[in-house]
């Protein structure tokens, strides 16, 4: 026996031993009424048990002698019943491979594509939410930090009416005289009644020595210096100037708006007018109900006023800044502070900018602030649409495997 027969004699061999094993074992499952759809299997490998062993009969070299090779010669009965069967056992496994691939191997692909796509949509909306939620806290703190921005040019814009109110009073000409005689009647007389005719809350007029002559609207006494007042001192000089002013208070200081014209007679400062317009939380309502904005105001770290309103209607106030990142940032570091923190006690958005006086001195910040749950509740109404929008996607997606799933449920009862 050559090599190549011995091969194929041994391998043949070995196939249909191994053969009658499974078939052995198939049908002790069968009987027992286990996997039913087994039976074709069995019946494949019982026509391919005999094909393998007429080929190893065939490798035999005896066979091809005497009455036995007229059987096993080329294109004889023994090639004809070989083929047949080994066409046959093929045909049989090619019909169970498709029953099983139909009935345990699809659903399982069923199963695992809709265990991927609800997966994805979980991941997808986890991931969605987050990237959403930062976005909007990056969004909402930008459109915060405009805020306070645009509150510091109105700032800037109340400080060049204030300075346009003084020069309109200092060019009453009767205010010269009184502040060269230091004529506090006269000077009154000349004032008028600032309060009413231009919205101030005080006015001053001081002779060339920044004392005092007159006062209306403020407390303060005849004779008192504003000589180191930084306005003051730059009126004096001869300047129009306007400026963010920290008032010292008897409980806590205050934020004004002070701005000043000089009063000259030929070529000389004889004296100026002062006036002041308050920070308060009125203002800063007015402001908010044009603009929009929701701002506090502080004066160092006491906090002066407010738009932001408690659930009575109330203004939402703390005694002082209760953050200390946003003290150190705007109060310390002069920089500009962009992140979350507390306003009595309820969480915001926050962004805040130092208040300078004219001379560069920080007096205190501008805050404004957006209630977290304000975004929150946005942020739900969002998802929500979303998650729903999502949803929908994946039952779509997935409805083309659900009547896969049925055409394979109703193909293995027919099967069993």
């Amino acid at each position: 026996m050559t090599l190549p027969e011995l091969t194929i004699f041994i391998a043949t061999l070995l196939g249909a031993i191994i053969g009658l094993g499974l078939i052995a074992r198939l049908i002790a499952h069968i009987t027992r009424g286990q996997t039913k759809e087994l039976k074709t299997l069995a019946a494949a490998m019982a026509l391919l048990v005999p094909a393998w062993l007429l080929e190893a009969i065939n490798a035999l070299p005896s066979v091809h002698s005497g009455f036995l090779a007229i059987i096993f010669e080329p294109f004889g009965l023994a090639w004809y019943v070989e083929h047949f069967l080994i066409l046959a056992g093929v045909a049989l496994l090619v019909i169970w491979s498709w029953h099983y691939i139909t009935l345990r191997l699809l659903p399982q692909f069923y199963l695992a594509v809709v265990a991927i796509g609800l997966t994805s949509f979980v991941l997808s909306t986890v991931i969605f939410t987050t990237v959403l939620f930062n976005t909007a806290e990056q969004q909402a703190l930008k459109s915060i930090e405009a805020d306070v921005r645009t509150y510091a040019l109105v700032l800037s814009e109340l400080t060049d009416r204030t300075i346009f109110t003084s020069a309109a009073i200092g060019a009453r000409g009767g205010l010269i005289s009184a502040a060269q005689d230091n004529n506090s009647d006269q000077a009154r007389d000349e004032l008028g009644d600032p309060i009413t005719d231009y919205k101030v809350s005080a006015a001053y007029v001081l002779n060339a020595g920044g004392e005092i002559i007159t006062t209306i609207g403020a407390e303060s006494i005849i004779g008192q210096s504003f000589a180191q007042d930084p306005v003051a001192i730059r009126v004096l000089k001869g300047e129009l100037a306007g400026s963010p002013i920290l008032q010292p208070g008897p409980e806590a200081p205050a934020i004004i708006i002070r701005a000043g014209t000089p009063l000259v007679n030929d070529g000389q400062v004889v004296g100026a007018i002062l006036v002041d317009t308050p920070l308060d939380t009125a203002f800063v309502d007015r402001v908010g109900n044009v603009t929009g904005l929701s701002v506090t105001v502080y004066a160092e770290q006491a906090l002066v006023a407010t738009t932001l309103r408690d659930d009575n209607g109330r203004p939402l106030v703390a005694a002082t800044i209760e953050d200390p990142e946003i003290i150190n940032t705007t109060l310390h570091e002069g920089k500009i502070f962009s992140g979350t923190s507390s306003f009595a006690s309820q969480p915001y958005f926050v962004a805040a900018i130092p208040l300078t006086n004219i001379d560069g001195v920080r007096i205190g910040a501008l805050a404004a602030g957006l209630p977290e749950q304000e975004l929150l509740d946005a942020l739900k109404a969002g998802t929500q649409t979303s998650f729903l929008v999502a949803f929908g996607l994946l039952l779509l997606s997935l409805a083309p495997f659900f009547f896969l799933a049925k055409f394979l449920a109703k193909s293995a009862s027919e099967a069993r």
